[in-house]
């Protein structure tokens, strides 16, 4: 118990904000920790130097891939005169995605996640400063005032003492507003309710909120200092974490029914037994953990059958363990077998509107299905990876857009989007 009342609580916030706030203000001088004139220029540290190439060694090693690094810089503020005790190191590797001759999404994708394992697995600190890594494209503008190349020793942009104008008010106002969505989305998931959508709501808000700042007012517009002053005070953390707990929460519920993979190879082979194996998407009624096509044509050119027939194939199969789908509430239902099948892992495809409905992550054997349908369908299929989480893509979405979103689902239980709306996580 801190004996502290709610309001002298709340003025200890608002304190702290407001030093946050001045610590976007410049300095007369870059930081000297980082930086030492020499003959009238700012020159990088020979120390600092050398440990960050160091440091960019270790994690184009850890990448595990070759490419040409065109160049390794810092960048944000530690580059510039508003430098702070809040600051981070932002190590850049520059490197051309065109170049490389890989899909440019997909790399996008690979070292997004590389970064983000790096820097939760190394708590690496320099004069203070944590070093946060990223990937740059050669062809990225820089939103920074201030560049440095570490490897060629260089400024890039030599940054200019400015004296900007902070309304600190509007800054506080701007934060307080987010800060507030944000405690009410962690109340509601607190008292049970679905927040996943509001989560997503609100991220992309403060994407957009943002980069408006930076296209028309740079790094000091207020929309880009409203947004550091939430990750500086630990908003934006407390977004990202009621996320993740929401996620853990979600692969960590105890099901009432918990098939082995035993009984659920004994169900497909009898469903292969009662239906027998296409090679026709048309003809087929569900995809097995093991990549089958289950015929539902019964000798025609499409599905004839219904895909509740599948409860039948169930009742065939002797000692199986149903759990709660023995029960009568479910055996009362004519659909009980069906979403038994997809609590074991089978995929239901309705060839009629190219929809697939799922409740776990495909096998590598489902997901070559699932990419023959794609490219079969140029993109425009339905994914449903919940009773009412689906989405219809449109036609010339790509494939890697619509299997990445099945695993970040999974994975993340970040709802699948439509490709024109696909954005980095803050």
């Amino acid at each position: 118990m801190t004996g502290k009342s709610l309001v002298e609580e709340l003025d200890e916030d608002r304190e702290q904000d407001e030093k946050i706030i001045k610590s976007f203000y410049s300095k007369d001088s870059l930081s000297e920790d980082i930086f030492q004139k020499a003959g009238g220029i700012c020159k990088m540290n020979d120390s600092v130097r050398e440990k960050l190439l160091i440091v960019a060694d270790n994690f184009i090693d850890f990448l595990g891939v070759d490419f040409f690094i065109h160049d390794v810089v810092l960048t944000g503020s530690l580059a510039n005169y508003n430098w702070s005790e809040f600051s981070d190191i932002d190590l850049h590797l520059v490197i051309d995605y065109e170049e490389t001759g890989h899909n440019t999404d997909l790399l996008k994708e690979f070292f997004k996640a590389k970064k983000n394992v790096w820097n939760s697995t190394h708590d690496i600190k320099i004069k203070n400063y944590e070093v946060e890594i990223y990937v740059q494209d050669v062809i990225e503008n820089h939103v920074s005032s201030g560049v440095y190349s570490i490897l060629n020793n260089k400024w890039i942009i030599e940054p200019q003492k400015t004296k900007e104008k902070i309304d600190d008010r509007v800054i506080l106002e701007k934060g307080e507003e987010y800060a507030k969505l944000i405690d009410g989305l962690i109340k509601k998931k607190n008292k049970g309710e679905d927040v996943r959508g509001d989560i997503e709501d609100i991220r992309k808000k403060l994407k957009r909120f943002r980069q408006s700042g930076l296209d028309k007012g740079g790094e000091y517009s207020y929309e880009n200092l409203t947004f550091k002053l939430l990750r500086r005070n630990g908003y934006i953390s407390k977004l990202l974490e009621l996320k993740k707990t929401i996620v853990n929460d979600k692969l960590s519920v105890n099901e009432s029914v918990q098939f082995s993979d035993r009984d659920i190879l004994r169900v497909e082979k009898a469903a292969l037994k009662q239906y027998g194996e296409t090679n026709s998407l048309h003809r087929a009624g569900f995809i097995s953990p093991s990549g089958y096509l289950l015929d539902f044509s019964e000798g025609t050119n499409s599905r004839v059958q219904d895909h509740r027939n599948i409860g039948y194939t169930l009742e065939t199969v002797p000692n199986l363990n149903l759990g709660e789908y023995a029960t009568d509430k479910w055996k009362r239902s004519t659909s009980w077998g069906m979403y038994a099948v997809l609590d074991m892992g089978f995929i239901r495809y309705i060839p009629e509107s190219h929809s697939l409905d799922m409740r776990q992550m495909p096998s590598q054997e489902q997901f070559e299905i699932i990419r023959r349908l794609i490219r079969q369908q140029n993109g425009k299929v339905i994914v449903q990876v919940e009773q009412y989480v689906s989405i219809e893509y449109e036609s010339d979405t790509p494939e890697e857009h619509i299997i990445e979103g099945i695993k970040s689902y999974y994975r993340e239980g970040v709802k699948p989007k439509q490709y024109t709306d696909d954005e980095d996580f803050i």
